[in-house]
């Protein structure tokens, strides 16, 4: 939970930001970093918490779930294992 300080200014920001206060943020490190862990799979372990709300435009809403979405990237991440892509291959 990140906790907001309202009183603030721009320059206690930045005399508090450093790109170490950064990757302090992250499980991983400048040469081990797996996005889809950081952005999806860290979260998805609550199984409700939610990472998208959507609004239609015929008014419906709907969510979906950070567990959701991990496991439509582990599909697709099979997905290009069974087409021979390996780690750090580049697919464009």
């Amino acid at each position: 939970m990140i906790l907001l300080n309202t009183s603030c200014t721009y320059a206690d920001a930045q005399g508090h930001c450093s790109k170490a206060a950064l990757w302090a943020l992250f499980d991983g490190n400048q040469t081990g970093f797996n996005i889809v862990h950081e952005c999806l799979d860290r979260h998805a372990t609550d199984p409700q918490r939610i990472a998208v709300r959507i609004a239609n435009v015929d008014g419906k809403r709907s969510c979906l779930t950070f567990a959701a979405l991990a496991a439509r990237s582990a599909q697709f991440a099979h997905w290009l294992a069974d087409r021979g892509i390996k780690a750090a291959d580049r697919v464009t």
